[in-house]
């Protein structure tokens, strides 16, 4: 027990006490040489000048929109004159044999077409490119693929 209070007393010692209410300054020399380094090292800042919403310049044309909405129109009658349904992606990759692997997460559409034809409005994101539609039949062959480039909001699919 007395070494307890022995190790108390020279760890309370050696915490140091902390001064008294004598007048002397508390500050330690290592906490006045680390707010010189701060002080000495802050960057200067230099004004900015404010602008205003009238000093912007917008070019004619711009659109702060960022869904744009297509039309589509399909006529393949002559291929597709039994059930069959279209699909739209924004995302696909095109396969060593040249055909299209779409990613099933980016359809943007699925619709039936009636007798081969239809005309669908649809909208993508404004940093859309280009887009995959399949036509797909209920008959087990592969689909007919065609990608368009949305540099046009109309686009047509005749065979």
């Amino acid at each position: 027990m007395k070494i307890v209070w022995i190790m108390m007393l020279v760890l309370l010692q050696g915490c140091g006490g902390g001064g008294g209410g004598d007048g002397e300054s508390n500050s330690s020399p290592v906490a006045d040489s680390l707010t010189e380094t701060v002080t000495d090292s802050s960057p200067q800042i230099e004004p900015v000048a404010l602008r205003d919403m009238q000093d912007l310049s917008i070019p004619d044309g711009f659109s702060y929109g960022s869904v744009e909405t297509y039309q589509l129109e399909v006529s393949v009658s002559e291929l597709f004159s039994k059930r069959s349904y279209l699909s739209i992606y924004t995302e696909f990759l095109m396969g060593s044999d040249g055909t299209y692997q779409a990613n099933n997460g980016s359809k943007v559409t699925a619709v039936p077409l009636e007798s081969g034809e239809i005309e669908v409005s649809f909208s993508l994101p404004s940093a859309t490119s280009e887009f995959l539609v399949e036509i797909w039949s209920y008959d087990g062959n592969p689909p007919l693929q065609r990608v368009f480039q949305t540099a046009e909001e109309r686009a047509t699919w005749q065979e």
